[in-house]
């Protein structure tokens, strides 16, 4: 007797679900890092305090966080 239901759903490989925690925590990470970067920009902007464009950048790379 069948009531039309759906056979079982489709599970990924263990390596492929971790590839893609990976990934959105990847995502994740660097969606927050530009929340952060704006916060930092716009409280400058408050503050008067303007800097070249790319030298924010510039001084996170030459600590090595890039």
């Amino acid at each position: 007797m069948s009531y039309g239901l759906l056979s079982g759903a489709f599970h990924p490989a263990d390596e492929i679900c971790m590839l893609r925690a990976v990934s959105r925590q990847r995502d994740m990470l660097l969606a927050s890092q530009d929340r952060h970067i704006q916060r930092m920009q716009k409280s400058l902007t408050q503050m008067n305090v303007q800097l070249a464009r790319g030298e924010f950048v510039r001084t996170r790379a030459s600590d090595g966080v890039l």
